[in-house]
């Protein structure tokens, strides 16, 4: 009897070691939220060798800025792809895109609902080997939309629960900035677009082309 007594706390002693590593594993999985997307190309590990190529980029100044409260429209990002060179396809221009945009844009803009210029940017720097490097520095250095790209960026190529540290402060942040959805212009709150990061459903919709069937 007693070594059947102890067979059996054994067993239960294992079952809950079992579990608390099943849930240890769920929560650094980001399990309850959406997981990182699985994306062609894409590698999510930090690249051996970092150059910092990008630190020497700032964002680009137009010099007849017009005044967004009287021109809701504007972006000088937009001005800045008329510049000779300028392509958001190459991790330079995608990155210094994003560091300059004041539009959180998503995946597509315009009436037609063409691929939005912020997307194929996104796209351009999350299949950097130093994606993850990339992420940090806007999140660091830009904007309010440049740091919430680089949210999303760092959503889908750093350590979850790491992710969640970063992001809690602007989830109760009620200030907005302007985006835009096809051709829907207007406002938003950080925090609901830090919402949407979160929930994976942001990034989801950035990477699109990118993602595996």
């Amino acid at each position: 009897m007693k070594i059947a007594a102890t067979h059996r706390a054994v067993l239960a002693a294992t079952a809950a070691l079992g579990v608390f590593v099943w849930a240890t594993a769920c929560i650094n999985k980001g399990y309850g939220a959406e997981a990182p997307l699985a994306v062609k190309g894409v590698t999510t590990k930090p690249a051996t060798q970092a150059t910092n190529w990008h630190r020497k980029l700032e964002p680009w100044v137009d010099n007849n800025a017009r005044d967004p409260v009287l021109d809701p429209g504007y972006d000088p990002a937009y001005v800045w792809l008329s510049e000779p060179g300028a392509r958001v396809d190459q991790r330079e221009g995608a990155f210094q895109f994003l560091l300059t945009t004041t539009t959180f844009t998503y995946e597509v803009e315009g009436a037609c609902a063409t691929v939005s210029y912020h997307a194929r940017a996104f796209q351009t720097l999350v299949k950097q080997p130093d994606a993850k490097e990339l992420f940090s520095d806007l999140l660091e250095r830009g904007n309010d939309v440049g740091k919430l790209y680089g949210l999303c960026g760092l959503r889908e190529t750093e350590d979850f629960l790491e992710f969640r540290k970063r992001i809690a402060p602007f989830r109760e942040r009620r200030d907005v900035v302007a985006s835009q959805f096809g051709c829907m212009v207007g406002k938003e709150s950080v925090g609901s677009i830090a919402e949407g990061i979160v929930a994976g459903s942001t990034p989801r919709k950035l990477l699109h082309p990118y993602r595996e069937k």
